[in-house]
């Protein structure tokens, strides 16, 4: 019976260490699109290969709060992330998570007429964020790969967002 528990011990501890060490892969992933993001000089206005929308509300505690979508696929694009940094915040400086979606979730699938959210397939997505201010200065990436992963795009938007909705910086 002791040799059970301690069995059973020492496999939680080593999920315990995987799980850490993926955490740990998803938060350098994310610290790496973030700088990405913040390196970037070649913005675009809008996509060939999906839309991207944003909206912005007031909350009832005064703070305001938005959400930025990606949908209508054009292309197939596979393991789909976006990372969303305000105001130019350096990483250091960031005292809370900037929207994402497909970094610390997913993978996500986009791909045109095709949806099973079982298996990854998704119609849109879309990441959301909080902000004090009523508009909200936004630099954008959004990356994919192709169906075999032999190729990533990136593409890199600069936008402002307040409640009359997104348009380029």
């Amino acid at each position: 019976m002791r040799r059970w528990i301690v069995l059973l011990i020492s496999m939680a501890m080593l999920c315990g260490c995987s799980n850490k060490k993926t955490v740990s892969k998803q938060m350098m992933q994310y610290e790496e699109d973030y700088e990405k993001v913040l390196a970037n000089q070649n913005w675009i206005s809008e996509s060939s290969c999906y839309s991207l929308s944003g909206e912005m509300s007031k909350g009832n505690d005064g703070s305001y709060n938005y959400v930025l979508v990606i949908d209508e696929a054009r292309t197939a694009m596979y393991h789909v992330s976006l990372i969303a940094v305000e105001n130019d915040t350096p990483y250091k400086d960031a005292n809370k998570m900037m929207p994402s979606i497909g970094i610390f979730d997913g993978p996500f699938a986009l791909v045109p007429n095709q949806v099973n959210s079982d298996e990854g397939y998704v119609k849109g997505m879309a990441a959301s964020g909080q902000t004090d201010e009523s508009s909200v200065d936004l630099k954008i990436m959004v990356s994919w790969m192709n169906e075999d992963s032999s190729k990533t795009s990136e593409e890199f938007f600069h936008v402002i967002l307040d409640e009359s909705g997104m348009k380029n910086a």
